[in-house]
């Protein structure tokens, strides 16, 4: 896993609760050490961006699928970049699929 991660990301981890009807109650992620997070790592939003680059969309049709300009889909996947540590995009979708994040 280390080849997807940037460099300062070297002890990382992600842990996911998840309660009886499926639904996320509690994560915890090595870039919030302090604490956990009772809140997803991702927003609705940012899960379904992720999701449709993970299918192979590209930025203009994810744009045109939401409504939303092509500048504020690279701000999502940028943001999700830097949230999960990844080196890239295409370590962002595997590092989610390996967290169950999508």
């Amino acid at each position: 896993m280390n080849h997807l991660l940037k460099p300062m990301f070297r002890d990382y981890w992600i842990r996911i609760a998840y309660g009886p009807n499926g639904h996320m109650v509690k994560t915890m992620h090595s870039g919030e050490v302090k604490d956990s997070a009772s809140r997803d790592l991702l927003s609705t939003r940012e899960r379904e961006v992720l999701f449709q680059i993970a299918e192979g969309l590209d930025t203009r049709d994810i744009a045109g699928k939401h409504g939303i300009s092509v500048n504020t889909v690279g701000n999502h996947r940028s943001n999700m970049v830097q949230r999960l540590g990844a080196r890239d995009t295409t370590a962002l979708v595997q590092i989610a699929k390996m967290a169950s994040l999508i």
